[in-house]
């Protein structure tokens, strides 16, 4: 372990900007269940430092499902730099992109409604996952994949990887599915972790490796760490 970052300290370092206290009451200052739920942060890699002028690498990009939240701290002062909220519903996994942009997997949950099941949203329609990328100098938002393209839904959990062709691996855990879409929203792959005729199982996370990840020495005790 060579850090540790505590969010409390995050918060007291930025009491001005009040985005971690959304799901807190104010009078009796008590939390709402699960108020924050954190569940990916990826450093800024030395190698895409380029694209991203306004951060430095090392930086930590954070996504919080329960406040729709998405934001980057400088690691060592811990001062949030950035932060967006709201352009996704309930999201997971956001990572840098060489071009300067973020891109997160959205869950888009949809919401009970009393009267159905379940599986429909407070507008009675239909709603399915997405990944969305932003700009984090415009703000701009754009949908890279429309998951109703493919009935692709993950309520919750959920992983993305933009391969260095431009296709994005996404993983619908709940469904069990592997897709793999190119820049036009089309699926150039799919794996369905089928049980039976009736049920698939979970799959929690896939990865794509270039073909020669492999390609080495594993007599060599150098290539073994």
């Amino acid at each position: 372990v060579l850090r540790n970052v505590h969010l409390r300290d995050v918060q007291k370092q930025n009491h001005n900007i009040s985005i971690f206290t959304a799901r807190r009451t104010v009078h009796q200052g008590q939390w709402l269940p699960d108020p924050i739920h954190k569940n990916d942060v990826e450093p800024l890699p030395p190698r895409l430092a380029y694209a991203f002028p306004q951060f430095e690498a090392g930086d930590l990009l954070f996504v919080h499902r329960s406040t729709n939240m998405v934001y980057i701290i400088d690691q060592e002062t811990l001062e949030i730099k950035w932060w967006r909220t709201g352009f996704t519903k309930r999201p997971h996994d956001a990572d840098w992109q060489p071009d300067g942009t973020i891109t997160v997997y959205d869950n888009n949950m949809r919401e009970p409604v009393e009267g159905n099941d379940g599986y429909l949203d407070d507008l009675d329609h239909v709603r399915y996952s997405r990944i969305m990328r932003i700009d984090p100098n415009s703000f701009e938002t754009t949908v890279a994949y429309d998951g109703e393209l493919d009935g692709f839904y993950s309520g919750a959990r959920g992983v993305h990887q933009v391969l260095p062709n431009g296709n994005i691996l996404i993983t619908s855990p709940h469904q069990g599915r592997v897709l793999e879409v190119n820049e036009q929203g089309e699926t150039v792959f799919e794996f369905v972790n089928t049980y039976d005729e009736k049920e698939s199982l979970n799959v929690s996370e896939s990865r794509w490796f270039p073909l020669d990840y492999f390609d080495f020495d594993v007599t060599n005790p150098a290539n073994c760490q």
